[in-house]
């Protein structure tokens, strides 16, 4: 079956999110919808494709599972909501395709918790392989995902966006915002998608 691990592979990639409300959530499955509609190409937002915003990608031991989600729920425990402004869409050039995502604002308690995140996260870093990544049948994981992951931690800036999909550019008819009260850890997908929830946290 899709998704479905019959061996448990050494490390898992996941990616710690905050996902937004449904309200929000709704919005995003729609211009996926019609991004897809003109290209074909990418993803579809769907119960295993998840709109969300990144706060850390890594690979971990998959012995470690139990040990990370204690690390985060001591975190989760002592985190507010947060809330993002949404003023434009932007785009970047993935592997040769132009990707479309909501661009939100850097409150400093996003920034905060993802710098909380890493530091905490740091000594569970793992080496992985596609093999820790969450696969449809005969999938094989694109080489821009992967890299992606790899180097997570290097990179300069961790500007917090919720990507919508592959196509031509999408309209946003107006600025808006959310706030996001779910956290949560993923299995991570191709086009560094939430692919399966594997547990999640109410921030009060």
């Amino acid at each position: 079956m899709d998704g479905i691990i019959h061996s448990m592979p050494k490390s898992l990639a996941i990616d710690v999110v905050l996902l937004p409300p449904e309200d929000v959530m709704a919005k995003c499955r729609e211009l996926n919808a019609r991004l897809w509609e003109e290209t074909k190409q990418g993803f579809r937002f769907d119960d295993t494709h998840l709109p969300h915003i990144t706060l850390v990608q890594q690979y971990i031991r998959s012995a470690d599972q139990p040990a990370v989600m204690t690390a985060i729920t001591s975190i989760a425990n002592n985190t507010r909501p947060i809330t993002f402004d949404i003023t434009k869409i932007s785009a970047e050039t993935f592997e040769g395709l132009n990707i479309f995502g909501f661009e939100l604002s850097n409150p400093a308690n996003f920034q905060r918790l993802q710098n909380i995140l890493l530091a905490k996260l740091e000594p569970f870093v793992a080496t992985g392989d596609e093999n820790g990544w969450y696969r449809d049948s005969g999938e094989s994981i694109r080489t821009g995902s992967l890299k992606w992951v790899d180097e997570f931690r290097t990179k300069s800036s961790h500007h917090p966006h919720m990507t919508l999909g592959v196509g031509p550019t999408p309209v946003l008819n107006e600025p808006f915002s959310f706030t996001a009260s779910r956290l949560a850890v993923c299995h991570l997908g191709n086009f560094n998608t939430c692919r399966k929830i594997l547990q999640e946290w109410r921030l009060q």
